[in-house]
């Protein structure tokens, strides 16, 4: 399937000591919030600014007390990639997130995607875990928007994926293009990751509108250079065996074919789904037979 590309959501700049970053709690190429786009939250009156500073400085009690008094202080954001939510995720201060969250703080942030695109980046669980709990998407928001799933494969992070899962994350939501959470997995070489959504119920026949599929992925020659990935590779490649696939697999050609004559998956194929009548519309619209 055409390859996504997987970029993490980078906020405004690099957030500085006025704002008390804890950059070593993310991995690295984590861009925070800078000092600027947090002063610019606070331009909207008195108790604003006061709100933004307290949850700047980490002060939960002054937080508490604005919050007491006017509890929609709690959605303050910019409407684009920062909220006060964000904010207290980036400080890494788990009492003010806890604190936002139960006075109303929205937990999918400004634009269904922010905070929990940081959460996941973070080296502890605590915040995506908070978040989720708090009723955050595991799932894109809207279509084309942030994927969770994406984002925990791309960071190779199995605790993440699982995480996400757990919550409910839709293990075969497929792109426009019939790309898949196991395909993407599978064309990074995380394996692991792979095996674990193939537990969880990942359709090994997903096609996409080349008429590429998760065995071609897997039967390409590049080999992952981690033992536990190779180890976890070997295992998936049995499950795919098992759901009735056969190395080598079939050409995207002949795939496009099957998939058009609604042949697909093959009638021994086990667990595998027909593909959506809208992926079936695109792939004649771009291979017309």
């Amino acid at each position: 399937m055409p390859g996504r590309l997987f970029t993490p959501i980078l906020l405004a700049g690099v957030l500085m000591s006025g704002c008390d970053a804890r950059a070593d709690g993310f991995v690295v190429g984590t861009v925070l919030p800078s000092p600027a786009s947090v002063a610019a939250l606070g331009r909207d009156g008195h108790s604003t600014r006061d709100m933004v500073e307290a949850v700047r400085d980490g002060d939960l009690a002054k937080a508490r007390r604005l919050l007491d008094a006017d509890p929609a202080l709690a959605r303050i954001g910019d409407g684009r990639n920062l909220d006060l939510l964000t904010l207290a995720v980036a400080r890494d201060d788990r009492a003010m997130v806890s604190l936002l969250l139960e006075k109303g703080a929205p937990p999918d942030g400004p634009n269904g995607e922010t905070s929990l695109s940081l959460a996941l980046r973070a080296r502890e669980p605590w915040h995506a875990q908070a978040l989720l709990q708090a009723g955050a998407s595991p799932d894109p928001v809207a279509p084309d928007a942030f994927w969770p799933l994406d984002e925990a494969i791309a960071l190779n992070s199995l605790g993440a994926v699982r995480l996400l899962l757990d919550h409910g994350a839709d293990v075969n939501r497929a792109d426009r293009t019939g790309g898949t959470p196991l395909e993407a997995a599978v064309a990074m070489r995380n394996y692991r990751i792979a095996e674990l959504l193939l537990e969880r119920g990942a359709d090994a026949w997903a096609v996409g509108v080349n008429g590429d599929t998760i065995a071609a992925a897997l039967d390409a020659p590049v080999r992952p250079a981690e033992p536990a990935e190779a180890q976890a590779e070997t295992r998936v490649k049995a499950r795919m065996t098992a759901a009735g696939w056969r190395f080598p697999p079939p050409s995207a050609q002949v795939v496009r074919a099957e998939v058009l004559a609604g042949r697909w998956p093959p009638a021994d194929a086990q667990g595998g789904r027909p593909p959506s009548p809208e992926l079936v519309r695109r792939m004649r619209e771009l291979w017309p037979q």
